[in-house]
């Protein structure tokens, strides 16, 4: 009887172990065929994507801006060396979206705030480039820094100085120092020049407001002063005797479309037909004419800069343009603002005073002629 029971007792365990072994053996192969099947479609994954380049440019662009922009993905010094390398090949926007990212979470690092200005400098107008290094000035600087500013100050608004006063676009001039008079108002270079320009645009009052800051017997006021006295001097235009009275040459034909006088004039190899308008100081090309004239018609691209026009303020691209010639009167070196005037079917632009200044003239608004005297 014990006999039988421990045989049966033994084959009882013989089973238990049997099954224990059958099910841990089903159960590893289960897990390693699952832990395959993942890694199998993990490699999948990783084959689909590494025979998929990305090809489009933008979706570059993103995912750079996305590596670099995360948190934590690269280092300060790694994204300040990649927003220069994307400064230094053209990609703006990209720099921009990442700059931007960054200050709206540290608005008060230096670093990124230089940054932001070189981005400026590469892409906006030259009043919006002088105007953001200004405001630097209001944000605690290291000394190199400020240093820098100061100087990229200096340069860039002696440059645009030296470009304007080139072609007498006094005007233009004007509206760029002014902001800059604004910002800096003890600078006497630009109170200097500010003043030489309204005085040149016949403006004494404007003129005399900015030399009220230096003292009455300064050589520079004395001088500007005299200049406004020369600019006085009555123009022919504005006298009422005859064209013949101030030995005028032969008179040169208009055409009148109502209260205006079109003329014809040539810059380069190109006709152009002018509206004259002496309120404007300077001459005025619309862009459909300007993209006529050949690249030996101007010899220099001055800028972009704040133009007033009838409609306010707008930023113009200006040229420096080889001649302007009216029948046999020519300027030479003379400013154009360029201005996109789709409606303007009257004429290819306006001439201005800047033509007009360089000679004694008269309109014989009966006879539709204009008389010009070197």
């Amino acid at each position: 009887m014990k006999s039988g029971l421990l045989l049966f007792l033994v084959a009882c365990l013989g089973i238990s172990i049997a099954l224990n072994i059958y099910f841990f053996t089903n159960m590893s192969a289960s897990k390693q065929l699952s832990n395959s099947g993942t890694s199998d479609i993990a490699a999948q994954l990783a084959a689909q994507g590494s025979e998929s380049p990305v090809t489009d440019e933008a979706s570059a662009l993103q995912r750079e801006r996305n590596t670099v922009g995360s948190n934590g993905a690269l280092n300060k010094a790694a994204q300040i060396e990649q927003i220069e390398l994307w400064l230094e090949s053209g990609q703006y926007s990209v720099a921009r979206d990442v700059i931007q990212r960054y200050l709206q979470e540290s608005p008060q690092d230096l670093e990124f705030l230089m940054l932001e200005a070189q981005l400026i400098d590469l892409t906006a107008d030259i009043a919006e480039v002088l105007a953001h290094y200004y405001s630097l000035l209001d944000v605690p600087l290291e000394d190199a820094q400020r240093v820098w500013v100061l100087q990229r100050i200096e340069s860039l608004t002696g440059e645009n100085v030296r470009k304007l006063r080139g072609i007498n676009a006094w005007d233009i001039l004007a509206t760029f120092l002014e902001p800059l008079w604004q910002f800096d108002p003890t600078n006497k270079s630009i109170i200097v020049v500010l003043a030489e320009a309204y005085a040149r645009l016949e403006s004494e009052s404007l003129m005399e407001y900015v030399l009220a800051s230096l003292l009455p017997d300064d050589p520079d006021v004395i001088r500007i002063r005299a200049l406004l006295r020369d600019n006085y001097e009555t123009p022919v235009a504005q006298q009422d005797s005859a064209p013949q009275e101030q030995n005028f040459d032969r008179g040169i034909g208009l055409v009148r479309r109502g209260d205006h006088f079109l003329v014809d004039a040539r810059m380069g190899s190109k006709k152009m037909r002018l509206m004259i308008d002496t309120g404007a100081s300077t001459t005025v090309l619309t862009d459909n004419a300007f993209a006529r004239l050949s690249s030996s018609s101007f010899s220099e691209f001055v800028g972009n800069y704040r133009v007033n026009t009838a409609g306010g303020l707008i930023t113009a691209p200006i040229y420096r343009i080889r001649n302007l010639s009216i029948a046999d009167y020519q300027v030479n070196d003379i400013a154009i603002v360029v201005l996109p005037m789709e409606s303007f079917s009257e004429a290819d632009g306006l001439l201005g005073m800047n033509y007009l200044r360089e000679f004694d003239f008269w309109i014989d608004q009966r006879e539709a002629q204009l008389f010009l005297k070197e």
